[in-house]
């Protein structure tokens, strides 16, 4: 069948057609792979299987991660990662104020402490410079996880940097940004630990999705056993723990105390189809935050834009603004009323949460911020040249009124 998944099937109406904030975007590509795994299974069994070591195998030799284990979601990804480190119980591990609240609370169910630093202003992402003040005052801290906010590339030169130098691990929180580029490499590359989703507002989507990559193969074999009910194995080979008699196979041994977070085999064949897309996906939300970032940066008394660090070429999720020359809420009411939907940043500041009480370090005002002023807008390729010239008219029509 033909791949029509790039074109709007309904003409743009200004005011009248939704601009969506993201979504999936397939075709029958990816519906023809649902039905051709369901007939292949006989409609017998739907748990990751070949599909699954298929994909992994394909985003390990692209993200240049020995190892990938597909999860049913990038939340599950951040705490099996976690659980997957055996750091010792109590440690703790940093985490910027401006997060996804998953990756706040897998470091809690992992049996950590969470201990807060500041974002930066200018790309939302962790200040460099308080994770390293962190470092030298506590001594208990144990890793850091770098977030990427919007997909923009946190100063992982930086981070890696002072993480080797205090022997911490770096996790990196790539959620929002599969497919970006940090000094020529791919940005999955370059920590201990990543985790990254395949949700449907993502880059690429298996609908909901999420992976872990490391190079470590303990970290890996563990990472797989926490997503599989805590067994030894996924094979009848038999068990090579002493407690239990030696014929007992590994698919039915549990050396740790695990959880069912795989995704469906029927995941994992969408997933094929739409890594293909990575990069025509991957230029037309660059083109889309090229052409929102030139509406914006037209008015620097109302809007402030993001920046990128050196040596980053993000892969953006959507378009993150501090509104300054206005309330947030008065540009949010217009472009709704315009049929342009918004997101707020995630959880702006974690701490400013109920579920955000831990240690900080320091008030965390940058944070607080983004918790009032910041707002993310859709780059999904739904997204046309023709809807952003319509945001730069209302844009343009709102500044002039205030």
């Amino acid at each position: 069948m033909k791949n029509t998944e790039l074109k709007n099937k309904v003409k743009f109406i200004p005011k009248q057609s939704r601009i969506h904030y993201g979504g999936a975007v397939i075709s029958e590509q990816e519906i023809n792979a649902l039905l051709e795994t369901i007939k292949t299974s006989g409609g017998f069994n739907w748990t990751i299987g070949k599909k699954g070591e298929e994909l992994e195998k394909i985003l390990s030799k692209y993200t240049q991660q020995e190892y990938t284990i597909l999860t049913n979601s990038g939340s599950s990804a951040l705490l099996v990662g976690l659980l997957a480190l055996h750091l010792p119980k109590g440690s703790r591990v940093i985490l910027p104020a401006t997060t996804f609240p998953t990756a706040y609370s897998s470091i809690i169910y992992a049996g950590y402490k969470p201990l807060v630093v500041d974002s930066k202003l200018e790309t939302f992402n962790i200040d460099e410079k308080e994770f390293e003040k962190s470092l030298n005052k506590y001594n208990d801290i144990r890793a850091v996880i770098a977030v990427n906010i919007a997909g923009n590339i946190p100063n992982l030169s930086k981070i890696k940097g002072v993480a080797n130098k205090h022997g911490i691990k770096v996790i990196l929180d790539n959620c929002d940004g599969f497919g970006g580029l940090y000094n020529n490499k791919p940005v999955e590359s370059l920590a201990d630990v990543v985790a990254t989703s395949f949700h449907a507002a993502h880059i690429i989507t298996m609908g909901e999705g999420g992976a872990v990559f490391t190079s470590d193969l303990e970290v890996a074999n563990r990472a797989r056993q926490y997503r599989d009910w805590g067994r030894e194995g996924s094979d009848d080979k038999p068990t090579e723990l002493k407690e239990l008699p030696t014929d007992y196979p590994k698919r039915y041994s549990y050396p740790v105390l695990g959880l069912n977070l795989k995704p469906l085999e029927l995941q994992a064949a969408v997933g094929i189809v739409q890594f293909k897309k990575l990069k025509k996906f991957k230029a037309m939300r660059s083109r889309n935050f090229r052409l929102l970032n030139k509406i914006f940066s037209k008015y620097p008394d109302h809007f402030k834009v993001m920046k990128t660090e050196s040596g980053a070429e993000p892969c953006w999720f959507s378009f993150p603004i501090l509104v300054t020359g206005m309330t947030r809420k008065t540009l949010v009411d217009v472009l709704e009323k315009n049929n342009i939907e918004t997101r707020p940043i995630f959880s702006g500041n974690i701490l400013r949460h109920p579920i955000g009480k831990c240690e900080s370090v320091g008030n965390c005002p940058n944070a607080d911020e983004i918790l009032k002023k910041g707002v993310f807008i859709g780059l999904s390729p739904r997204t046309t040249p023709e809807m952003i010239h319509f945001i730069g008219r209302v844009v343009d029509d709102l500044v002039q009124t205030i």
